[in-house]
């Protein structure tokens, strides 16, 4: 409410940006919500279904501002998360479930509901692609990435990082995955496609 509050008190367009930490490690809902797991991965689970229920709230309060046709809802995970080891290390290693994230693109009347982009994409896309959806030329801005709702070459290189230090870094590209590791100076090459639990 204090945001939508907010928000109806600015004179023109506006950009705001919500962040929730919900489906972070220690996965806690709200109270309220529901009861919490005891399992840690059901209540990641429990995470997910209370941010769709707080998406929906979002969606609704548009709806009943009647902001719903003018305004992009751009949802976007900054990392995911692998529960192939313990607590301390789920998310840093870049396993393909820790960097693909969802990315979710809402504007009715303007983007067909239900559309799956296949091609490969990038969080540096997000800037060159809301613009363009808002009309603005961004062909000669020097952005990084691209318009992500425009097909892209299926072997586009993605690279990925996190900003913690000695943390490993890389990019994908195609079915090709490379990975290199500051604290040992190593790099590693995956082959996704006969290799898709990147065991060796």
């Amino acid at each position: 409410e204090p945001a939508f509050a907010w928000a109806e008190r600015e004179s023109g367009p506006f950009f705001l940006m919500l962040m929730t930490s919900v489906a972070h490690d220690p996965f806690e809902v709200p109270a309220g919500f529901a009861p919490p797991e005891e399992d840690r991965y059901q209540r990641y689970l429990q995470t997910v279904q209370y941010t769709d229920h707080f998406l929906d709230q979002v969606c609704a309060e548009l709806l009943r501002r009647g902001w719903d046709d003018n305004t992009i809802l751009c949802v976007l995970g900054d990392h995911g998360i692998s529960f192939r080891l313990d607590d301390q290390h789920g998310r840093w290693i870049p396993y393909e479930e820790v960097i693909r994230v969802p990315w979710i693109i809402r504007w009715p009347g303007h983007l067909e509901a239900g559309q799956t982009v296949s091609w490969p994409c990038s969080q540096l896309d997000v800037a060159p692609t809301l613009l363009n959806l808002l009309g603005f030329d961004v062909s000669d801005a020097g952005f990084d990435g691209r318009d992500a709702l425009a097909p892209a070459d299926p072997d586009r290189r993605l690279f990925y990082s996190s900003w913690y230090a000695d943390s490993p870094l890389g990019f994908v590209e195609g079915t090709r995955k490379w990975i290199y590791w500051p604290y040992r100076d190593t790099l590693f090459l995956y082959d996704l496609d006969s290799d898709p639990g990147e065991d060796s």
